[in-house]
């Protein structure tokens, strides 16, 4: 969907060939138009649709997470995901993104503009892998590991 900010990404990528491998996940209404858009691209590829253990080891290889949302997500769990695999995230300020990432420290805060977004990526890209997992690790530690949901549910159950 042109909401996930798909067309500045590609633009992006088409601009700077120098960029890594891109690789795209899902699919909407511009699935098509992806497709003919990075089909002699070299540095993207079109994934579509994906799940369980495809999505998971296509996921596990990325070093980061570029989610420019350009609308408000009610949950955004890929970012979520992406930070408990360590890894890092490039997000725009959306409200999710902002419960979430911490701009320099858990992530990367990005205006909807393509020259911010080539700076953040290049960041990002930049961090060494020890330092990246600590960043993506920290959000999920103190806010959606399996302790803390835990103690949630329980405080929840002792109040009532």
């Amino acid at each position: 969907e042109e909401e996930k900010g798909i067309k500045l990404v590609i633009s992006l990528w088409r601009k700077h060939p120098e960029l890594p491998l891109l690789n795209i996940l899902g699919t909407g209404s511009l699935s098509q138009w992806v497709q003919d858009n990075v089909a002699y691209l070299p540095n993207v590829k079109f994934h579509g649709l994906q799940t369980g253990n495809d999505l998971k080891q296509i996921s596990n290889r990325c070093k980061v997470l570029l989610a420019p949302v350009l609308w408000q997500e009610p949950f955004g769990k890929t970012i979520v995901e992406a930070l408990s695999r360590g890894q890092s995230v490039v997000v725009t300020p959306q409200e999710v993104a902002l419960d979430n990432v911490i701009n320099g420290e858990t992530g990367f805060i990005l205006n909807a503009d393509a020259n911010d977004m080539y700076d953040k990526v290049l960041s990002a890209l930049a961090i060494p892998i020890n330092i990246q997992m600590s960043m993506g690790c920290k959000m999920w530690e103190t806010k959606y590991s399996p302790k803390v949901i835990s103690e949630r549910w329980q405080n929840f159950y002792d109040w009532k």
